[in-house]
């Protein structure tokens, strides 16, 4: 066969899964199932696993913003909005307040100092109740749908996150994936 690596996926899931199986409880190889899975882009399949997981834990933090990540990227904004919202319900402070970092994708900087929003590199001289001001005011802005119960453009910002997470970051090594390089580009631009 030629190749394409395909087998070594299809064995490297398949051990992922045993390894889960052999210990429901472990949280590495739970991660690299959800990893495989949405870098193939089985976005049914990662639905199925997360949902299968949080039929054992409810609270599963990974388990919660994989099927958020499934969803959203079936295009189930709403699902994987409340997906999301669960999920950070469950993390800790500094886990959520990294999770949601805004400066993300806000511009590096900018020249101009009338702009609308704080760049990046200002972001951190304004108050706590200036940069949640400026947040709400950024994702009522952006949001494509405004008629809608659901702001796609959040969701889509959580997605991001969390696949550049499972993708690019590192529990082991205890790198977030969104803080890499290549996580806060893909963060910042998409696929």
């Amino acid at each position: 066969s030629p190749p394409t690596g395909e087998t070594d996926f299809v064995n490297a899931l398949r051990q992922f899964r045993e390894a889960v199986a052999l210990d429901s409880g472990n949280t590495v190889a739970q991660r690299h199932v959800y990893m495989a899975l949405a870098e193939k882009r089985s976005w049914n399949d990662l639905l199925q696993e997360a949902n299968r997981r949080l039929r054992r834990d409810a609270d599963d933090v990974d388990a919660l913003l994989a099927r958020g990540l499934a969803a959203s990227s079936l295009e189930d904004y709403e699902s994987g909005a409340g997906a999301f919202a669960q999920a950070l319900q469950r993390m800790p402070p500094l886990q959520r307040s990294a999770f949601t970092n805004v400066k993300r994708v806000l511009a590096p900087s900018v020249m101009d100092k009338s702009a609308r929003f704080a760049d990046s590199v200002s972001w951190n001289s304004l108050s706590a109740a200036e940069r949640r001001r400026q947040e709400t005011l950024f994702w009522n802005l952006v949001d494509p749908r405004a008629s809608t119960r659901t702001n796609e453009a959040l969701v889509e910002f959580y997605a991001r996150v969390a696949y550049a997470d499972l993708r690019f970051g590192s529990v082991e090594y205890r790198v977030r994936g969104a803080d890499s390089d290549r996580g806060d580009t893909w963060v910042r631009y998409g696929p």
